[in-house]
């Protein structure tokens, strides 16, 4: 057998250097043809899926006609819109992109399924129900709730985008998210699950609505209202701070349901839009937390926050009426004036209340302290920083132990009324006498019985219709009567100082009435000061007035002379059974109870001609 020549090919050459050349030539082409399949076009989406058998799995939708893999990128433009499976599902693609610079997409949600790699830049996710992965705002990003349900955002937010939450149903955040852009909300619920749920930029409400979720959530963001308005309310007897600066011109409603708070922490000077107030607390925690607007109370309530808050704002109370607390052992003082038809209730929790509101003209009433809701806190204290801040209406109390300081102030209301409760009081604790007006803002013919302390350096005016009851002694410093009745089951006295040359109503007082009634046992008592002393020629008398009788001085020597009959004690007290003063036709007629046996001083002027007192014509 013949030997055949083979062609044997050399070994490769033992040299280093040529080894490192070709494996690295093989690894350079690696890399590169790696990255080429990396950086390929993403598949798109060809049309809008409207059929509910048409999904992110449809594969004949796809651009590359294959289901979706790992290995590729896709993309929602064009205006397209892509919809989840009904069933819960996990989009398999790398990532999933909706819209471009130029156009929009639209995620259809369906069912609680996750998207690990979610990108909005000019995109949409609509629908109902759990949204899971991640999401990424590399634009602007839009979410909507659509069919009355709820979209639940259970992925992360992260990105450099813009949010929007669009006219719907609502849209619940659950988790923290990072995401730098701003965010706003539009004619829909928002419900908060974290503290981080918007972010780091500036949350704009636009008619939309701010709630949290069972939670607590505390808001760091900056709120801008603009002209649509919004909401923010907070459920579950839970709390929502917000430690944001609150801007913009739109009405706010903050509408914490009964037992929930709303907690104002921002200094919200620029703020020029209107709040209302409803159902719940709104808590203060800064010097001007309602900027410059009106605010309304209806049903809700304002509370300080372990400070002293001076709220300038005007407020008006609507139907709904409102509440004022303060705690603490801090005065929470209301500034502004005070208008509207509701009733306003005060009370404190260890703290009071100022109302420096001048003119005042809310109609609803004035309920100081309120022990119907069973809880510490129901007394309440009133002090007064304006004439007539107490509006017009009905001042009554609702808690014994609470009281109203008028401070030196004026008011005119419809009247007082104490109930059953104990240990209230209406003072002044300065030294300065103020007026209290009771009959204002009414012609009906109604009754009210005040049965508390009445301080006597308060000056007491009656005018109006109806009766005004006092179950107390009264000694105030001047009384005047110019319409209804003024009744008391206790005593009535004016205290003052008498000079010679002092006029009635200065310093002494006066009462000029169309009615008094004094019921059984009751007294009528004038007093004057200890260094009074009569000077000669002068002397006291009862005359009568236009529309009743006035207490004054009358410089007439033919007129009974109380000197010479009382000498020394210048004191007169009828302590009688049953006593009526009318006008009795010119003259003032003193009528006693026949089977009472009068004091001596009685007995005197009965001797002097006195059954019936005719005591002449006025000083002119």
């Amino acid at each position: 057998m013949k030997n055949q020549n083979r062609y044997i090919l050399p070994p490769p050459p033992q040299n280093i250097y040529f080894n490192i050349i070709v494996w690295g030539a093989i690894s350079f082409f690696s890399i590169l043809f790696s990255c080429v399949s990396i950086n390929a076009a993403p598949v798109t989406l060809l049309n809008t899926q409207t059929s509910n058998t048409q999904t992110w799995n449809t594969v004949t939708d796809w651009s590359d006609g294959l289901a979706p893999s790992s290995d590729k990128d896709y993309l929602v433009n064009n205006g397209f819109t892509l919809r989840s499976p009904s069933s819960g599902s996990t989009f398999a693609g790398n990532s999933l992109t909706f819209g471009d610079a130029n156009t929009t997409g639209t995620l259809e949600w369906t069912s609680d399924s996750t998207v690990n790699n979610l990108i909005l830049v000019n995109g949409t996710i609509q629908g109902y129900d759990n949204v899971s992965g991640n999401i990424t705002l590399n634009g602007t990003g839009t979410l909507k709730s659509t069919n009355n349900g709820t979209l639940r955002i259970e992925a992360p937010i992260t990105g450099t985008g813009n949010l929007v939450f669009d006219a719907g149903h609502r849209v619940e955040l659950h988790k923290d998210n990072t995401y730098v852009g701003d965010t706003t909300i539009k004619a829909t619920e928002v419900r908060l699950s974290s503290n981080n749920s918007f972010g780091i930029g500036t949350v704009t409400l636009s008619g939309g609505t701010l709630k949290n979720n069972n939670n607590s959530p505390t808001v760091t963001n900056d709120i801008i209202i603009d002209e649509n308005g919004g909401t923010v309310t907070a459920g579950w007897n839970a709390t929502i701070y917000l430690k944001g600066t609150i801007s913009g011109s739109g009405n706010l409603a903050l509408s914490p349901e009964a037992g929930a708070t709303i907690q104002l922490y921002g200094d919200n000077k620029d703020y020029t839009g209107n709040i209302t107030i409803k159902t719940g607390t709104a808590r203060l925690s800064s010097s001007t937390p309602f900027g410059s607007g009106t605010v309304t109370l209806s049903g809700g309530t304002l509370k300080n926050n372990n400070n002293s808050p001076t709220v300038t704002n005007n407020i008006i109370i609507d139907e709904n009426g409102g509440s004022v607390i303060s705690g603490w052992g801090k005065t929470t003082t209301l500034s502004g004036k005070i208008t509207g038809i509701g009733s306003l209730t005060i009370k404190d929790d260890d703290g009071s209340v100022c109302l420096a509101g001048a003119d005042s003209d809310f109609s609803g009433g004035l309920k100081i302290g309120d022990n119907t809701s069973n809880k510490i806190g129901n007394i309440g204290k009133v002090t007064v920083g304006a004439n007539n801040a107490l509006g017009t209406g009905l001042v009554t109390f609702g808690d014994s132990n609470s009281w109203l300081d008028l401070a030196g102030y004026n008011a005119s209301i419809r009247g007082l009324a104490s109930g059953s409760f104990t240990g209230i009081s209406v003072k002044n604790s300065a030294s300065t006498a103020s007026t209290l007006t009771l009959g204002a803002g009414t012609t009906a013919v109604d009754s009210y019985t005040y049965a508390g302390e009445f301080a006597n350096n308060i000056n007491l005016v009656k005018i109006g219709d109806g009766t005004q009851i006092f179950g107390v002694d009264l000694a105030p410093t001047t009384i005047s009567i110019s319409g209804g009745v003024l009744q008391t089951t206790g005593s009535l006295a004016m205290s003052g100082t008498w000079n010679e040359n002092a006029t009635a109503t200065s310093d002494f007082g006066e009462i000029v009435a169309e009615s008094v009634i004094f019921d059984p046992n009751t007294k009528l008592e004038l007093y004057f000061s200890d260094d009074f002393e009569f000077a000669a020629g002068q002397s006291f008398a009862l005359l009568t007035g236009t529309n009743g009788f006035i207490v004054t001085d009358y410089d007439d020597p033919s007129v009974f002379k109380w000197d010479s009959l009382l000498s020394d004690d210048v004191s007169w007290a009828w302590d009688v059974s049953y006593m009526t003063l009318q006008n009795g036709g010119g003259a003032v007629v003193l009528s006693v109870n026949p089977n009472l046996v009068p004091e001596p001083a009685t007995w005197a002027m009965l001797l002097v001609g006195v059954s019936v007192l005719v005591l002449g014509r006025r000083k002119q």
